[in-house]
């Protein structure tokens, strides 16, 4: 899925808070900047997809822990997308009389649901 330039700027400003944050509540130093954003700056640039930014949050999580509540959000996000895409889908089946395909669709997204849940 594409990643918008605006949501990939709140991204980025979501990143930038919780290096204040962080700094703030001396999680890291001033010395672990240069490191963050040497990391950070040139990964960011290359991204131009959903699946990429959460790939690149996932690893900047485990570099720093710091970055997981990024993470948190934005699989929130995908997955709320991705809910709505199916519920579209679902209904354009069920407007199209196919029935036991939009039953089909609706038993594997929910099946799929719990378990990444657990």
């Amino acid at each position: 899925m594409q990643l918008t330039d605006e949501h990939k700027k709140d991204i980025e400003r979501s990143i930038m808070e919780c290096i204040i944050n962080a700094l703030n509540k001396d999680l890291i130093s001033s010395k672990d900047l240069p490191e963050i954003s040497s990391y950070v700056l040139p990964k960011a640039e290359t991204i131009t997809t959903q699946e990429e930014m959460i790939t690149f949050l996932k690893e900047l999580s485990v570099k720093w822990n710091i970055f997981s509540q990024v993470l948190s959000s934005e699989n929130g996000e995908v997955r709320g997308q991705m809910e709505s895409q199916t519920v579209d889908k679902v209904t354009d089946l069920v407007k199209s009389g196919k029935i036991d395909e939009a039953l089909d669709l609706a038993k594997s997204v929910t099946a799929d649901n719990q378990n990444t849940q657990q």
